[in-house]
């Protein structure tokens, strides 16, 4: 029993207990692809049968006739009516069950099948004759024309209504017209915060993006992509902006749409649909897809010329993959794997779906493997017995080649998730798995788990030299993990052993107590996985069945506070988190519910019972120093301390934020507390593109990097943030900073430096993107961006909200813009600037079809090389030119008409002030608005 449970849990931590149960269904049923494939034209197909040949002479012998009823796609239909008919009279009337299937009994003879009751959008018009005893009904569909109900909600099997959606970028996105040219469509339903979406969006893109086996062709000229949200298409719009380029998201039609969003009843995200050539609802995935496999196993079931099976039919179809061998007995285990110990090794008994680990000898070497590598969605498991003595480990070696994060060996002890192995590693290793606290028998459990994604290399784990050490003889340095809580008492229903806990006031946090009364390692908690305490996880408790809610607990909602600690641990080596005050009493609540289904409070709790321990471990350090807090950095309450330039000295203070894995929030925190009020100046240094975000300690984002600013050392190829801030004395900030690419690692050093007490910043006028206004969908407008003003000097400046003007404004002609990814004065060499041609260099026509003459390039070529500005040129506020405004030039009325005729034609027509993008202006930083 014990194992059975240790397996469910396992199962649980690592959500493959879909897969596991779909292995376990037993039976079968009569599915389209085990009768003859039609092609999508043909309407009928019968299945060759034993038939009389000649009619019965006594007319009272009947006969079984199975009606199926598919979809062209291969899905079956219910709740059908199939009618039989013998010339115009009904003999029989029965519905279709869940497999499409309607049975008679009749006497033989001709019939004549008709068919009704079918969902929206099937053709239930055509008769089937009926001459045989089995008939296949495939009926064809297409999508729907007209409004759908108001009332409509969608489930795999529907034949869609025709919907049309306008893009973020204005464009009008129609079902039908895509299926025209497409197999199939997909709708992900995304939204820009999603953690899942974030993370499945550059597999998804990279395989819309690849090329199908065997063509030239890529899925997404065979599958149509629109990815559908309920924010608003400026919030769209923003994200394609800032990912533009790590996802590559210029062939991908995003909208908003709470339509859809409610017909397909979207609660989780992302999800996405698929929607067969015929129109049919074809899957709904509601997970995200983490491999580019996983996207292109999904698309390879609906595009190509001989599309017929539904996916999951084929699926079932194939029926579970089980093993072809067992172990080896435990005695040719221990032989092999530890000679000179007497080890029991044992696999998973009675479990037909559990592979074996199989033995191999390779050099005079024999070792063990798991023997499910390629197989998806399988696991193998072996339990080893070893009789161990105090302060002795368990030891063995180890080569791993899977996919990383995804592949798994999971090494147990003591019913527990001690260390997971996955990725690949440079040869064999060796791992200090567990240390005896007392002499007795111990079991360990290996269990390799795949996924449903992509194999690499050998896919598969080998062990070696399974072993006990005495800790003593050890040199190298290691960490064995340890649960708080041990022997279980079944009688009593609770542990009888645990550790000695006490709170370190220097560290806030709560330690193990050593025996000589020392502070030893820290005491972390467990919300991501099975413990002790449950075999849930307490994340899973509060996010899907909200058990610590108000409602539940006496006016107390703990929902927040664990999904912080939650989202802690998902970024932690081994999700856990180290216990402070405030975990410490939130956990004596958590294990005061009764989580047996009804999510109570029990009253007669006691406070100094040690049941809260059940969810916390620790881990003991050999040859090395205590394990560190692995919280340090991921939130304002554990920030690192930041290095503040000292603005009376020069010496700029270097701080460094390490990445080992990715972390969502983004970045690592730093706190800081200013000793002098003014603006401060916080810059990366880091090879790669990087990004920050400064925050207040109520959570709210004052300021982030955004690349708006124009540095001299820019010239479109600037990766480091440069941000730009005014910061009161005495007040507390926090500063994360994070590489741009949410997969770089390594180390990211930056500074942050005291500029004055005033500052101005050259940035970019208008750095916002072009939306439509909320109250005219048919009107674009800019989103950000400054106010402006033509001042009686012919200039234009910026307008304030006050009224004054502020700062002129200058268009930056020799560096590549928002807009171009060339210079201005690049751009004057083509023909952009003559715009009696279009984008495509045909000629424009008036109103009689005759080609308009307005060729602007001389004008601006003579005015941007004429006016442009030098270093130590005299400004018209009186401020003398620096490096950030050399190569620009001051916008009158003449050169402002040039640009804006320039972004109409590149960009979109009409917008008031699109021409700003191409320009910037002095922004104010300080305590009080500039005076004029």
């Amino acid at each position: 029993m014990a194992r059975k449970i240790t397996l469910w849990l396992l199962v649980i931590c690592t959500c493959l207990s879909a897969s596991v149960a779909v292995a376990c269904s037993g039976g079968k049923k009569p599915t389209p692809s085990q009768t003859p494939s039609v092609a999508p034209s043909v309407s009928v197909s019968t299945t060759p049968t034993v038939k009389p040949t000649a009619k019965p002479t006594i007319d009272t012998t009947k006969m079984t006739y199975r009606v199926y009823v598919y979809t062209q796609g291969g899905a079956p239909l219910a709740g059908v009516g199939v009618e039989v008919r013998r010339g115009d009279n009904t003999v029989a009337l029965e519905n279709t069950d869940d497999e499409g299937l309607a049975t008679f009994s009749l006497y033989y003879d001709e019939y004549t099948v008709i068919l009704s009751g079918a969902p929206a959008g099937y053709d239930t018009t055509q008769t089937y004759p009926l001459d045989s005893e089995e008939l296949i009904c495939r009926l064809s569909s297409a999508v729907i024309s007209g409004s759908a109900p108001s009332d409509l909600s969608y489930e795999v099997g529907d034949v869609m209504y025709d919907f049309t959606v306008t893009t973020s970028d204005k464009l009008s996105y129609t079902l039908s017209e895509e299926l025209k040219t497409h197999d199939a469509v997909m709708i992900n339903f995304w939204y820009t915060t999603c953690y899942w979406c974030l993370e499945e969006f550059p597999f998804m893109v990279q395989a819309f993006n690849s090329t199908i086996e065997g063509t030239e062709e890529l899925y997404s000229d065979r599958v149509s992509l629109i990815c559908v949200t309920y924010e608003d298409n400026a919030t769209i719009s923003a994200f394609k902006q800032k990912y533009l380029q790590e996802f590559d998201l210029t062939s991908f039609d995003m909208a908003k749409d709470l339509t859809l969003i409610s017909q397909f009843g979207i609660n989780a995200f992302p999800t996405s649909i698929i929607i067969d050539r015929y129109g049919v609802i074809v899957k709904k995935e509601e997970s995200a897809l983490l491999s580019v496999k996983d996207f292109t196993n999904l698309l390879d079931r609906y595009i190509g010329d001989d599309y017929t099976p539904s996916e999951d039919e084929e699926e079932e179809d194939q029926g579970p993959v089980y093993p072809e061998e067992e172990m080896p007995s435990s005695g040719d285990m221990n032989a092999a794997l530890s000679p000179t110990y007497n080890f029991t090794y044992a696999a998973e008994a009675g479990d037909a779906f559990s592979w074996p680990f199989l033995l191999k000898e390779e050099n005079g070497s024999k070792y063990a493997y798991a023997s499910n590598s390629y197989v998806t969605g399988s696991y193998a498991i072996m339990y080893v017995t070893a009789e161990m003595q105090k302060d002795q480990i368990f030891t063995f070696d180890y080569y791993c080649e899977s996919e990383h994060d995804a592949d798994i060996l999971f090494l147990l002890a003591d019913r527990q998730i001690i260390q997971e192995i996955s990725g690949t590693f440079n040869g064999w290793q060796t791992m200090y798995l567990y240390t005896a606290l007392e002499a007795g028998t111990y079991e360990f459990v290996f269990v390799y788990m795949k996924d449903e994604s992509t194999d690499l290399g050998e896919d598969t784990v080998k062990l070696r030299n399974i072993r006990l050490e005495n800790v003593t003889d050890i040199e190298e340095p290691f960490y064995v993990k340890r649960a708080a809580v041990w022997n279980f008492n079944a009688d009593e229903g609770k542990y009888t052993g645990n550790a000695q806990v006490a709170l370190n006031p220097e560290t806030g946090f709560y330690h193990v107590v050593r025996e000589d009364g020392s502070f030893g390692p820290l005491l972390m908690a467990d919300f991501m996985q099975g413990t002790n305490w449950s075999e849930i996880s307490v994340f899973y408790y509060s996010y899907y069945f909200n058990a610590f809610a108000p409602d539940y607990y006496g006016g107390m909602d703990m929902n927040p506070r664990i999904e912080h600690y939650s989202q802690l641990c998902n970024n932690t080596p081994f999700s856990l988190v180290p216990v402070n005050e405030e975990l410490y009493t939130l956990l004596h609540h958590i294990v005061r519910m009764d989580l047996s289904g009804s999510f109570v409070v029990v009253d007669e709790y006691d406070e100094t019972s040690n049941e809260w321990l059940e969810l916390c471990y620790y881990f003991d350090a050999y040859n090395t120093v205590e394990m560190p807090n692995p919280t340090i950095g991921l939130d304002n309450e554990n920030a690192y301390t930041l290095k503040l330039d000292n603005p009376e000295t020069e010496i700029k203070e270097t701080n460094v934020a390490t990445f080992d894995s990715i972390l969502i929030p983004r970045g690592k925190r730093f706190k800081f507390v200013p000793e002098v009020s003014g603006v401060y100046r916080a810059t990366g240094l880091s090879e790669y593109e990087t990004l920050c975000w400064l925050f207040l300690p109520d959570g709210t984002m004052p300021a982030e990097s955004d690349f708006t600013e124009r540095l001299p050392y820019d010239n479109g190829e600037r990766k480091n943030f440069s941000l730009v801030m005014y910061l009161e004395a005495g007040e507390t900030y926090y500063l994360a900073v994070g590489f741009y690419d949410i997969y770089q690692m390594g180390d990211l050093p930056f500074y942050v430096e005291y500029v004055g007490e005033e500052y101005e910043v050259f940035r970019f006028a208008s750095p916002g993107y072009f939306t439509y206004d909320e109250n005219d969908p048919d009107m674009t407008i800019l989103s950000g961006g400054i106010d402006l003003a033509l001042d009686e000097d012919g200039y234009y400046r910026e307008k304030k909200a006050d009224g004054t003007l502020g700062s002129y404004l200058y268009a930056d002609v020799t560096n590549p813009t928002s807009i171009f990814d060339y210079s201005l004065i690049y751009l004057a060499t083509t023909n952009a600037f003559n715009f009696g041609l279009d984008e495509e260099n045909n000629p424009v026509l008036d109103e009689h079809g005759n080609p308009i003459e307005d060729d602007k390039t001389a004008a601006f070529r003579a005015y941007a090389m004429l006016n442009q500005i030098k270093k130590g040129d005299t400004l018209p506020d009186g401020r003398i030119a620096g490096d950030e405004v050399v190569g620009c030039v001051l916008v009158d009325e003449t050169l402002a008409n040039i640009l804006y005729q320039l972004t109409s034609k590149y960009t979109f027509p009409g917008v008031e002030n699109s021409w700003a993008k191409l320009c910037c202006y002095y922004q104010y930083y300080g305590p009080t608005p500039a005076a004029e």
